[in-house]
């Protein structure tokens, strides 16, 4: 599902922050995505404490203060992706490739700036 590659580029930008790069944090896809981190709806039907847990168990293992950062900043993104039908918006936006529409539905998410966005377009195929 689309939506789903959407918010999983979403997560892997989010992780690819303070010294980890798109390689890296790419490097956990699979663990990720067998731990709910990369489904919206997973992600806001557990309490934090079981997704800082499966952040951990996926192999992001930066120290207690970057996993809680994390844990936050996704679910933040899952929260916000649900309420506001980002994955609708965002495919909208990408077959316009309207980059700045994209940076515009993005930046209300916690913990998404310049360097989330831009990890997010280059895995999205922009340029």
């Amino acid at each position: 599902m689309i939506e789903t590659d959407c918010f999983t580029d979403l997560v892997i930008s989010l992780l690819a922050v303070n010294g980890w790069n798109l390689e890296k944090a790419g490097g956990l896809l699979d663990t990720l995505r067998g731990q709910g981190l990369t489904d919206p709806s997973v992600i806001s039907g557990r309490l934090y404490g079981e997704n800082a847990k499966s952040l951990e168990a996926a192999g992001y293992s930066r120290g207690e203060y970057m996993i809680s950062l994390l844990t936050d900043r996704i679910i933040a993104a899952a929260k916000h992706w649900r309420e506001r039908n980002l994955g609708e918006e965002l495919r909208r936006a990408e077959a316009h490739r309207d980059v700045r529409r994209i940076s515009e539905l993005l930046e209300p998410i916690n913990g998404v700036g310049k360097v989330v966005v831009s990890n997010y377009l280059l895995l999205r195929g922009f340029k």
